[in-house]
């Protein structure tokens, strides 16, 4: 047996088209991480270069005194007063997000006041000297100023929904005032990790992670308040927390486990971003092992030799996953270097970061440990894929059937189980594409349909298997070599 595999091994090693694959993902490799790399280093612009211009333009088009063009007239000039304003501070600034977010407070009624000629009014001194104080803390880099501001709002209506709430019995007002209550206390909570972690509301990581937490947060308060979740919003909801726990823990600790604009990132996400480069290189390795040996008349010359049919179609079955266990260890090795060498080398200290629902908190992980779990679970649909393009491959002979049908399953089986899941189709939990894949079950997730569990998914795996290797044995062990 083990001078079976070494001498399929060795035929392997001699075909060019082998190495023709390998270079070409060393070649995607390096392009798909120089372009993620260039990628993350742009920043974009909130206003376009010609946007002061056109409001302007517009401005220019309207009538104040109109009553019609009034409200047209105060929105436009608002936005040009907000967008000048904008242009003196540099782009992704606390200040420019800041007079994005909240100059229009101030802003709007000084346009209004001042355009309709409401100039000595006592509230239209109040409103000028607070936006003059607003001017003032933007030029003194003060951000805490805005933050404790929006702080002391925050506190102020919880306290006002929090006397209202004990004053009421109406069910509908509490669950409004609850829904209330939720959101205000989730904006304090933002707000004091910003004056805790030091977070300004400049474009960083850290400011981004706050509103990421803000948005998992609520969703997962709205998704809280369903009731008799079917399985669909069970999972949405499992993931929502994750992602939810992850961000938080990203905060509290001053991480960024979740950045994929690094080389652990990216190689964290090695068999997503190539698998098909991988399918690619051992399908086709598959795909030509039996149908080659009868094409050429080898098949003869295999025979005569003093092993049973049934062990050389294992023999050739192994090194089918051994070749499957080494181009994966070879795409992981080539991400990791030709990552390390684009982003630095320093991420791969950094653990990966998972929730784990078995024990309700987020869990380290080593980036290569962790990249061989998912390596462990997508190996189901890798060795699928393979034994059914070498079953392909021993009953029709035929090579370009052999290579071309398991791809086709490989994407239909994608297409398929988006269907089935929109659909609710339960009966696919029994075909293999929805089972192929345990990395959904990792960490306590849940099964992609109802009743469906790990356990459930490596039984049907190896139910597919062994109906495609006994199918096979059997084609193989009667196939006629007289005529060849």
């Amino acid at each position: 047996m083990i001078n079976l595999i070494r001498n399929e091994l060795t035929k392997i090693g001699k075909k060019k088209s082998i190495y023709i694959v390998i270079l070409l993902t060393i070649g995607y490799m390096v392009f798909s991480n120089f372009m993620y790399y260039k990628n993350s280093e742009y920043s974009y612009s909130y206003y376009s270069d010609g946007y002061v211009s056109y409001l302007e333009e517009e401005l220019a088009k309207l009538d104040p005194s109109k009553e019609s063009d009034v409200t047209m007239y105060l929105d436009l000039k608002t936005q040009l007063e907000i967008a000048k304003l904008s242009e003196q501070y540099e782009e992704g600034s606390w200040q420019a997000n800041v007079i994005q977010n909240n100059a229009v407070e101030y802003i709007g009624e000084l346009v209004r006041y001042e355009t309709l000629g409401i100039t000595q009014d006592q509230e239209y001194q109040e409103v000028k000297q607070n936006y003059e104080e607003f001017l003032e803390k933007l030029q003194e880099d003060d951000w805490k100023y805005f933050v404790n501001k929006e702080l002391d709002t925050v506190e102020t209506q919880i306290a006002e929904i929090e006397e209202s709430k004990n004053k009421t019995v109406d069910k509908s007002l509490l669950q409004q005032y609850e829904s209330t209550l939720q959101d205000l206390t989730l904006q304090e909570k933002i707000l004091q990790w910003r004056l805790e972690k030091n977070i300004s509301y400049a474009n960083s990581e850290e400011n981004n992670r706050l509103n990421q937490y803000a948005t998992y947060a609520r969703q997962v308060n709205e998704q809280a308040q369903i009731e008799g979740k079917n399985h669909t919003q069970q999972k949405e909801y499992q993931e929502l927390v994750a992602n939810m726990k992850l961000c938080e823990y990203d905060i509290i600790h001053n991480t960024n486990t979740q950045s994929t604009d690094n080389a652990k990132g990216q190689l964290a996400y090695v068999f997503s971003n190539y698998e098909v480069f991988l399918l690619i290189f051992v399908i086709m390795v598959a795909g030509v092992m039996i149908s080659e040996e009868f094409n050429k008349g080898t098949i003869k010359l295999l025979l005569v030799k003093p092993y049973s049919r049934t062990k050389i179609l294992l023999a050739k079955l192994i090194t089918c996953f051994i070749i499957l266990v080494l181009a994966s260890i070879v795409l992981i090795a080539l991400q990791g270097i030709i990552g390390g060498v684009i982003w630095g080398w320093d991420s791969y200290a950094d653990p990966v970061t998972v929730y784990d629902f078995n024990i309700n908190q987020v869990k380290e992980i080593s980036i290569i440990p962790y990249v061989f779990t998912i390596l462990l679970a997508r190996m189901p649909m890798y060795i699928l894929l393979i034994t059914l393009s070498m079953a392909i491959s021993t009953i029709v002979l035929n090579t370009a059937l052999a290579v071309i049908l398991p791809f086709l399953g490989y994407f239909a089986g994608t297409i398929l189980n988006q269907l089935s899941l929109i659909y609710n189709l339960q009966f696919m939990k029994f075909f293999v594409p929805l089972n192929w894949n345990l990395e959904t079950y990792l960490y306590g997730g849940l099964g992609e349909m109802q009743g469906m569990s790990m356990v459930f998914s490596i039984v049907i795996c190896l139910l597919y298997f062994l109906l495609m290797t006994v199918v096979m044995t059997i084609v193989f062990k009667k196939k006629n070599i007289k005529n060849i």
